[in-house]
């Protein structure tokens, strides 16, 4: 997790699938039907990308391999063009 936290760039195929498929076995995922996550969606549909941003660093932290969460931040950050 630290690799992949702090040196992304370095991971291999191997590391990034066992990474990915051991999200299976956690038990304090974010769930696309919790409040946060609709929070998170509700900031990106209402184009406040600076508050879509600060909660999606809050849920990524909680779940790093959230796809979903993934692609809001980097469409958000795309919008903001950081």
């Amino acid at each position: 997790m630290f690799k992949y936290k702090g040196l992304p760039k370095s991971i291999d195929s191997t590391e990034a699938e066992h990474l990915y498929y051991g999200r299976n076995f956690r038990n304090d995922l974010v769930s696309q039907t919790g409040d946060d996550f609709k929070e998170l969606a509700e900031a990106f549909k209402s184009n406040n990308f600076t508050e879509c941003i600060r909660l999606g660093k809050v849920l990524y932290a909680k779940d790093p391999t959230n796809l979903d969460v993934i692609l809001i931040l980097l469409r958000a950050y795309d919008q903001k063009k950081i």
